[in-house]
């Protein structure tokens, strides 16, 4: 009988251990725990390329500094990045073929060959299209997309220059 009277303090020993337990135990509540979240370390900014403005300071200094030696300017083309040009036709001479480029940012038009310096790339190479016809053409660059990344391959077709806007025309005093 001695084991029966034991049976009820276990049980009382039990049931207040088991309470502790449960007021240990923090409740949850219905609003979500806001995790710490690792800190991001920061994009490393990409150097990008100049402004077309700096660039073209630059050209004008560097054809300054030439004319002033008595050098040769700088090809144009320098000034531009493969990017701020299109592809307007290709023509052929004795010596190979050649593409005229339309640098948007001024809208003139220039004549260049493979091997011709852009600002962040060169052209390569000039492809006639199929049976010859150079209107299907395209024109290779090897671009230097930004300052970290490495050179690629670009392939621009031939598309039409954009329109000029046109001059507003003056008007004449009509002399009444």
């Amino acid at each position: 009988m001695q084991n029966h009277a034991a049976v009820p303090a276990l049980a009382t020993a039990f049931v207040a251990a088991l309470l502790m337990l449960v007021l240990a135990t923090p409740v949850l509540s219905a609003t979500p725990v806001q995790r710490r979240r690792k800190p991001v370390a920061p994009k490393k900014q990409v150097p990008t390329w100049p402004t077309y403005e700096a660039r073209r300071q630059d050209f004008l200094q560097r054809v300054r500094s030439a004319n002033g030696a008595g050098l040769t300017s700088p090809d144009p083309l320098t000034q531009f990045l493969v990017s701020e040009v299109i592809v307007t036709g290709i023509f052929e001479t004795e010596n190979g073929f050649g593409a005229f480029l339309h640098a948007l940012p001024n809208g003139r038009t220039f004549e260049s060959r493979p091997g011709s310096e852009l600002y962040n790339g060169r052209l390569t190479n000039i492809i006639v299209g199929p049976n010859g016809f150079m209107d299907e053409g395209s024109v290779v660059f090897l671009e230097r997309p930004s300052l970290a990344a490495p050179e690629r391959e670009v392939s621009k077709r031939i598309e039409r220059a954009p329109e000029k806007p046109a001059a507003e025309t003056p008007t004449q005093p009509t002399g009444r």
